[in-house]
């Protein structure tokens, strides 16, 4: 019953994310067929399913400024766009990579909605946040009412769109559809594309998640993984990966196509979105958009006006542009207490041993690596990142010569990311893109093998790389997860979310605290610690506020 529920899942995005595009045609009136566009030497149909998750997301976000998208209109409204696919219907190709990227990986994926569970931070602020979306029209302040709100992700805003009552499955299938795609756009540009510069970046990523399931500690070496439902970790790599991916393989060809250029600003954007840890890959599409030739701002519009309207949202929430860095924020503001982002910062990066609260780096290091977890990705990373080093210096070499600066601008935002994530939050879940970037790197470009082995025509053959990947993915889910779903195919998964006990707020602030712990779960009117803070009614179109 998962399989089928989850395909059903991933090809509404699909469609969506065509439909999406075809009325984008309709509403421009250029004759531009988007639907047909080839990105980066890659079929635009293979970023069907991650422009859908970026419409919903930017949709809710947008109506959130004058309503709750809990509302029959809204759903009609996406419903319409899915209908714009008839405009121009047509039957799918039973090609390799079709089967692999749309039946065969997400069938596979789906296996692990069985015994799927709410991370904890789902249960302290992630659906709190969603109810909020549903239910109100954008709160000012709403980071007064629970800190975390502060860290506001379009991933939250894409969730609000698919609960179904007090079950939340479908947020795990939201996860699953960015692995698919990225599982996808790799295989993708193996078997399609072995002349680009991205075909044996996409050959180590596979490599990388094969021998994630060896080594320290039973295996994993900083690959992606199953998370629990509600969290953004996998969603924010995908994308963070995929659009720096993108960007430094233009630069190292030296192609800069300003079509190109206009989708990965959005990527960008949508990395941002996700997750604030994007702004850095600002530093590379700054250097991507100078070196484009009659360039025009107007290439820029789409991103910087839903850029900036994000920002302003968060300006609404928290007083900040970006919360926690608190350079951002306006004491001004009677909703913001200066300092506010700065203490959560701390709190933060302490909880992840972050650098900035460590005594050194060596007190860094011995805190970090004293953590298992810590320890035994750390050192498969390693070992992972040698073995691909191996394979890339004993049987590859290099046709293309990049420049020394180019070189230096990739390695130099590389470092720069891991020295933010060390020095704020260098949880391994939070590192995940980075990682994975990182062995990419190794494999892009234009490179030839050394001598000749059969071993390399493997690489070749469609059917040993859809193997290799086919194998890659199935160690994603649990393994013990196969045996319950022979066992029972038709077992109808389902995730509640449970209300603790609560009781009156101690300092007389709005709502209520819980009477252990900080769970709040879908609680509009709890907080997880009391506050003195109450919520008021504003005379303007009654937009409320927390301060």
């Amino acid at each position: 019953m998962v399989v089928l529920q989850f395909l059903a899942f991933y090809i509404f995005l699909y469609v969506l994310g065509r439909g999406f595009l075809i009325l984008l045609e309709l509403l421009s009136r250029t004759g531009l067929k988007l639907t047909e566009l080839k990105i980066f030497n890659l079929n635009i149909s293979i970023f069907y399913t991650l422009i859908g998750l970026f419409f919903l997301g930017n949709f809710a976000f947008l109506i959130n400024f004058f309503s709750g998208i809990n509302n029959m209109i809204y759903y009609f409204l996406i419903l319409l766009v899915c209908i714009c696919n008839l405009y121009r219907f047509k039957l799918p190709n039973f090609t390799i990579e079709g089967v692999v990227n749309n039946l065969i990986t997400p069938s596979i994926l789906s296996i692990s909605t069985l015994s799927a569970g709410l991370h904890d931070d789902a249960s302290l602020y992630h659906l709190h946040y969603q109810n909020w979306i549903r239910s109100e029209k954008i709160v000012i302040g709403l980071m007064n009412f629970h800190k975390r709100f502060g860290y506001s992700s379009i991933y939250d805003h894409i969730s609000s769109f698919f609960w179904l009552e007090n079950n939340f499955i479908l947020l795990h299938f939201i996860n699953l559809s960015f692995m698919v795609f990225f599982f996808g756009f790799i295989f993708t540009n193996i078997i399609t594309n072995k002349n680009n510069n991205l075909y044996f970046a996409s050959v180590f990523v596979l490599i990388y998640g094969v021998i994630d399931n060896f080594g320290f500690n039973g295996g994993r070496n900083g690959f992606l993984y199953i998370e629990g439902i509600g969290k953004q970790d996998v969603a924010y790599s995908v994308v963070f990966l995929i659009s720096n991916l993108l960007i430094i393989s233009a630069i190292s060809q030296k192609k800069y196509d300003k079509k190109e250029f206009l989708f990965v600003t959005l990527l960008v954007l949508f990395s941002i979105q996700l997750r604030m840890n994007g702004l850095l890959t600002l530093i590379l599409l700054f250097y991507y958009f100078i070196k484009i030739k009659d360039r025009g701002f107007k290439i820029l519009l789409p991103s910087f006006v839903l850029g900036f309207l994000w920002v302003f949202k968060n300006l609404l929430i928290s007083g900040c542009l970006f919360f926690p860095i608190e350079e951002t924020c306006f004491s001004a503001l009677s909703w913001y207490t200066k300092g506010t982002a700065f203490k959560d910062k701390i709190i933060i990066s302490d909880f992840h041993y972050g650098l900035t609260t460590e005594n050194g780096i060596t007190g860094w290091y011995n805190h970090w690596m004293s953590s298992p977890l810590n320890s035994g990705i750390a050192k498969n990373l390693v070992l992972s990142i040698i073995f691909i080093l191996l394979i890339r210096l004993l049987f590859l070499k290099s046709n293309n010569q990049i420049s020394i600066m180019e070189k230096l601008l990739v390695l130099g935002s590389l470092a720069l990311n891991y020295y933010l994530w060390v020095d704020n939050s260098p949880a391994i879940r939070l590192g995940m893109g980075l990682f994975i970037l990182t062995i990419a790197l190794i494999g892009l470009n234009d490179f030839e093998y050394r001598f000749k082995l059969k071993l390399f025509s493997l690489l070749e053959n469609k059917v040993s790389v859809t193997a290799l990947l086919i194998v890659c993915t199935l160690f994603i889910p649990r393994l013990y997860k196969y045996s319950d779903f022979i066992q029972n195919p038709l077992y109808n998964h389902e995730v509640e979310s449970i209300e603790g006990g609560t009781m009156p707020n101690p300092k007389g602030g709005y709502g209520v605290v819980p009477q252990s712990g900080e769970d709040c779960e879908i609680n509009l009117k709890c907080t997880p610690y009391a506050t003195e803070v109450d919520l008021y009614e504003l005379g303007f179109l009654t937009y409320k506020v927390f301060k």
